[in-house]
């Protein structure tokens, strides 16, 4: 029945008749059948309660569906010749700023080595590889480099004004013009500067053609730390938090403006930058860095959420032997919330833990736990052993699901995957999990159609009812 329906749907899209295509589809929608294929514990506790989701082929097709638990499933479809519109965001924005760990690029030219930054390691091999050849050495950094050279890459659209910037490390070594740097890094990077450490070695090789020109570059990281940069960008500017850790993940100091913590830059107006979408071209405001708050920079932070339109930052560390969730006011820089949600299980070397805000709610999970707090109290509410041996557990949630809790239980529905299930769904009470169930559909199996075959519950969100 699945194959003579995605015949006939093909049919509709080829003579174009909207209408054949939805008649054909809404008499067979019985035919679009929700099970379980795997479950742990008591089914009961769903009772009353209806998974919404909407299943999606490419830009064309979509199903609609709710799925009563214990029931039979609802669904109305739609078929759009001209593609289904996605709603975009009015504004949204991100900054990145990392360590590559490595660099290779070759060119049917030459490179043109700079003599600063890591410019400075290349020009070292170089001097000593012949023409015609390669070389390659080991250098250890801190002889050629004081500072790191991060990439950098700043993205904001409004409904009034846009910002573009990146730059690269390989453009800061060799001046391509491909990579040139462009925007606030410069500014940004004399502000807050992350030393080199004495330790850390790169591996460096150097191609020359027969003319002795620099035509191959590679640099390769043998050791190192790590750099990140929480952060968030609105209409206002940028809300950031620079995570500079050695290679067993412990903080390392770095130089900034007023020591370790939550930084805010707004933006500013460019008028060398114009935009054909008519938007105000922005950049950042260095002349106006401020610290919002002060963090211990010795503590590491496991992680943390930015929320400039809320005005709070959330953070989870382990601290002695505990972890701790910690709110902070972005407008006075206190801590709103300081809660002690987890033991550490230090037979457990999994440490790494991560947290996901829904319906006023905090979902905490690590070491194979998960933990509820309310987000407006910090009031810790519920701890329970997570998912165990399944294709998803707690710690797979994101976004795209639903949480719900009435005071005892908590249930959480998310996306599966075309390959691994519609949709999945757990519930857990203090200090047990009472039910989990991995949920496919008839529609996405059996498709031979390369088009067809690709359906699945990833592009939308699914609710519980």
């Amino acid at each position: 029945m699945k194959k003579v329906i995605v015949f006939l749907l093909t049919v509709a899209i080829a003579v174009g008749s909207l209408g054949f295509a939805h008649a054909t589809v809404s008499e067979s929608q019985d035919d679009l059948v929700i099970y379980p294929t795997a479950e742990v514990g008591d089914a009961a506790v769903l009772e009353g309660m209806t998974a919404s989701m909407t299943f999606a082929c490419g830009d064309h097709l979509r199903w609609y569906t709710d799925y009563p638990f214990g029931g039979e499933a609802v669904t109305e479809f739609e078929y759009n010749a001209e593609g289904i519109e996605e709603v975009s965001e009015v504004s949204y924005g991100y900054l990145n700023i990392w360590f590559t760990g490595g660099v290779g690029s070759s060119t049917s030219g030459t490179f043109s080595l700079t003599n600063t930054g890591y410019g400075a390691l290349l020009r070292a091999v170089a001097a000593v590889t012949p023409d015609g050849s390669s070389k390659t050495m080991n250098l250890r950094m801190a002889d050629y480099v004081d500072y790191y050279m991060p990439d950098y890459d700043l993205y904001y659209t409004g409904e009034e004004g846009y910002c573009s910037q990146s730059a690269s490390l390989h453009g800061l070594m060799t001046g391509d013009s491909w990579y040139e740097e462009r925007g606030a890094y410069t500014h940004l990077m004399q502000k807050f500067r992350f030393p080199v450490q004495e330790d850390h070695i790169m591996s460096v090789t150097v191609d020359k053609n027969d003319a002795g020109g620099v035509n191959g570059i590679d640099l390769t990281s043998e050791n190192g730390p790590e750099l990140n940069f929480i952060s968030d960008v609105s209409d206002e500017g940028i809300w950031f938090v620079p995570i500079f850790l050695d290679e067993d993940g412990a903080p390392l100091p770095y130089e900034s403006p007023e020591g370790h913590g939550i930084y805010h830059i707004p933006w500013k107006i460019d008028s060398s930058v114009t935009y054909g979408s008519g938007k105000q071209g922005l950049t950042l405001d260095m002349n106006k860095v401020t610290r919002l708050a002060a963090l211990d920079e010795t503590i590491p932070i496991l992680h943390m959420v930015i929320d400039a339109e809320t005005g709070e930052a959330w953070m989870l560390t382990l601290e002695d032997g505990s972890y701790i969730l910690t709110a902070w006011d972005l407008t006075s820089g206190e801590a709103l919330v300081r809660t002690e949600v987890l033991p550490q299980d230090p037979a457990c070397e999994y440490t790494d833990a991560w947290f996901v805000e829904d319906n006023g709610y905090l979902l905490i999970t690590t070491q194979g736990s998960v933990a509820l707090v309310e987000k407006a109290t910090g009031e810790l509410l519920l701890t329970a052993p997570d998912v165990t041996g399944q294709t998803y557990s707690a710690a797979n949630y994101d976004e795209m699901g639903d949480l719900r809790f009435d005071g005892e239980t908590l249930v959480l529905l998310d996306t599966g995957s075309y390959r691994h299930g519609a949709f999945w769904t757990c519930a857990f009470r203090q200090d047990e999990l009472v039910y989990y169930g991995l949920y496919d559909c008839s529609i996405m199996r059996g498709n031979d159609d390369w088009y067809y075959s690709y359906i699945s519950t990833e592009q939308d969100v699914v609710v519980l009812k």
